[in-house]
C-alpha cells in the first residue's frame, strides 16, 4: 500500500464504522423485532453492512502499515473471517438475526478471496495462515449460528 493512503483509509474507516455503529444501536433498541415487516429490517442491516465494512477496512488499513510486505497479501481475507466471527457472535449474544447473514456471507467472500487474489500469488506460509484461519472461523460461526437458535 502507498505512503499516506492506509491511514487516510483507516480514519475515514474507522469514523464510518463508528457513526454506523451508534445508528445501527439506536435502530436495534427502537425496534420491536417481532412486529416489523421484511422492508423494515432492511435498514438495519445497510447500516450493519457499513458499520462491518468501515471496521475491516479499518482493521485492514492498520494492518498494511504493521506487517511486513511478505505477509499483506492474505490479511484482508483474514480480516473478514475474523469479521464473521464478530458477527456471528453479535448474533448469538445480542439475538440480531441480521448479524447471523452478514457472517456466513463474510465467510463466502474470503472463501472467495482465497480462490482468486490470494491462491494465485500468495506465499505458502500466508496461505496456510488464512486457511487455517478461514477454517476456524468457519467452524466458530456454525458453533455460535447454533448457539444462538431457541431450544426447543
Amino acid at each position: 500500500a502507498p505512503g499516506g493512503e492506509p491511514a487516510a483509509i483507516g480514519r475515514a474507516a474507522a469514523g464510518l464504522a463508528l457513526l454506523a455503529a451508534i445508528a445501527f444501536v439506536l435502530v436495534v433498541r427502537a425496534r420491536d423485532a417481532k412486529a416489523l415487516p421484511f422492508s423494515a429490517r432492511i435498514a438495519p442491516l445497510l447500516v450493519l453492512v457499513v458499520a462491518a465494512a468501515g471496521a475491516g477496512a479499518g482493521t485492514v488499513a492498520l494492518l498494511a502499515r504493521v506487517l511486513p510486505a511478505a505477509a499483506w497479501g492474505t490479511a484482508p481475507t483474514v480480516v473478514l473471517a475474523l469479521s464473521a466471527v464478530v458477527l456471528a457472535a453479535i448474533r448469538a449474544r445480542a439475538g440480531v438475526g441480521e448479524a447471523g447473514v452478514l457472517a456466513w456471507l463474510a465467510l463466502a467472500a474470503a472463501g472467495l478471496r482465497i480462490l482468486v487474489r490470494d491462491l494465485p500469488a500468495g506465499r505458502p506460509a500466508a496461505l496456510f495462515a488464512a486457511f487455517v484461519v478461514c477454517g476456524l472461523s468457519l467452524l466458530a460461526v456454525s458453533r455460535l449460528a447454533r448457539e444462538g437458535e431457541p431450544k426447543p
